[in-house]
């Protein structure tokens, strides 16, 4: 793969990877051309020691319907 250092001086393992201190969750939303077009879901990201940003995600257990036909009314204040 083009980009991607692969030699064993340039890996770096973090053994203190933790996805325990989330700092933030963004829910975004997809649109799908089939009935109940929009989909919902949950990315998690979390700052490790030092000050690297760790994604995880996408979620799809969610604590409201991920797949509806209308965007929800709190949703509505965002567009892109």
């Amino acid at each position: 793969m083009r980009g991607i250092p692969t030699s064993a001086a340039n890996r770096h393992v973090d053994r203190d990877l933790s996805t325990g201190n989330v700092q933030a969750s963004v829910d975004m939303e997809r649109m799908n051309s089939t009935p109940q077009q929009r989909r919902y879901y949950r990315f998690l990201y979390a700052k490790m020691d030092d000050g690297r940003v760790f994604q995880a995600g996408p979620f799809k257990e969610l604590e409201y319907e991920r797949h509806r036909d209308e965007r929800p009314p709190w949703f509505s204040s965002y567009t892109l």
